[in-house]
């Protein structure tokens, strides 16, 4: 529907060979939605992740190819596991409960990047409770062991304002 593709990104799944691209679905209350697609743009299916109203914001998918998932970060900021074609998802919100000095909105805009060296989910986000600094969510590719790192470093309001993450492998 209309305003079903707000925000979105994309992957592609090299094992399917399918173009795999988020949204953030307004026409559904801003959930999550997936479209799977040739890798040419053809043959698209749409399934909703099947998280709550209001949960899709501003998503990020990645693959874990290692272990045929799919992890789509959203704004506040929020964690969705699924199997690679989009089924039995879950949702938690990172860390599932947030420490109090955090604010009530460190995680805008997110950026996730799997380091496949260390096997760890990095999220680099706009920490709207700190003015707009930069700043990153680490975990365990199982989601169970978050810490977060302001990254501001003495830079002013609005530096953090949109992040892109990228891995090193070198």
């Amino acid at each position: 529907g209309r305003y079903s593709g707000v925000t979105p990104s994309v992957v592609i799944d090299e094992a399917n060979g399918k173009l795999l691209v988020v949204t953030d679905d307004e026409a559904n209350w801003s959930r999550v939605a997936l479209f799977r697609c040739s890798l040419d743009g053809t043959g698209c299916t749409y399934t909703d992740l099947g998280v709550q109203n209001g949960q899709g914001h501003e998503p990020s998918i990645v693959v874990d190819a290692a272990n045929a998932t799919l992890l789509v970060a959203t704004s506040y900021p929020g964690l969705v596991y699924c199997k690679i074609d989009g089924t039995l998802c879950s949702f938690t919100w990172i860390p599932p409960e947030f420490p109090t000095d955090l604010g009530a909105d460190p995680g805008g805009s997110p950026s996730a990047v799997i380091d496949t060296i260390h096997s760890r989910l990095l999220i680099a986000t706009d920490n709207r409770s700190n003015s707009d600094t930069p700043a990153v969510f680490r975990s365990s590719l199982g989601g169970n062991d978050w810490s977060f790192t302001d990254l501001s470093a003495g830079q002013p309001a609005g530096s953090g304002y949109r992040p892109s993450a990228v891995i090193d492998a070198v």
